[in-house]
C-alpha cells in the first residue's frame, strides 16, 4: 500500500499536518509538525491492534511500582480514523490513536544503569 509522505489529521474541527515516520508489519507512524503536539504521534492500523491498551496497562503498574522509570508510552485517545478523497468521500478506515512517542531503548537502558 503506498504510504503519503504528509498527511493532514482532522480532530474537534481543527486540522493538524502530520510526517511520517516509519512503519512495521501492520502499522505506520505519523508525528506532528505542529509544536504543540511536540512528543506526539498518530499510530495506524487497518485492524484493531491491542497496543493502545496494552500499553494503557503496562503504563499503570510500570508507574505504580517505579514511577521515575517510563518505558511504555502514555496513550491519549484510539478512535477510528477514515481516509477521504479530494470530494470529502471515505475512502479507508483506519484504527488510529494518539499516543506520547517512545523513548529509545538505549537511551531507556542508559538512563537504568547511570
Amino acid at each position: 500500500m503506498p504510504l503519503p509522505f504528509v498527511i493532514d489529521l482532522t480532530m474537534d474541527g481543527d486540522t493538524y499536518q502530520c510526517e511520517y515516520i516509519g512503519h512495521g508489519a501492520s502499522k505506520v507512524v505519523y508525528k506532528f509538525s505542529d509544536a504543540s503536539f511536540k512528543d506526539t504521534v498518530l499510530k495506524l492500523t487497518l485492524t484493531e491492534d491491542p497496543e493502545p491498551e496494552s500499553f494503557r496497562r503496562l503504563s499503570e503498574l510500570a508507574s505504580a511500582d517505579r514511577p521515575d522509570e517510563k518505558i511504555c508510552p502514555k496513550v491519549y485517545s484510539t478512535a477510528r480514523c477514515q481516509d477521504v478523497n479530494d470530494y470529502n468521500e471515505p475512502t479507508r478506515t483506519w484504527f488510529g490513536w494518539l499516543a506520547e512517542m517512545a523513548t529509545p531503548l538505549d537511551r531507556y537502558m542508559n538512563h537504568l544503569t547511570n
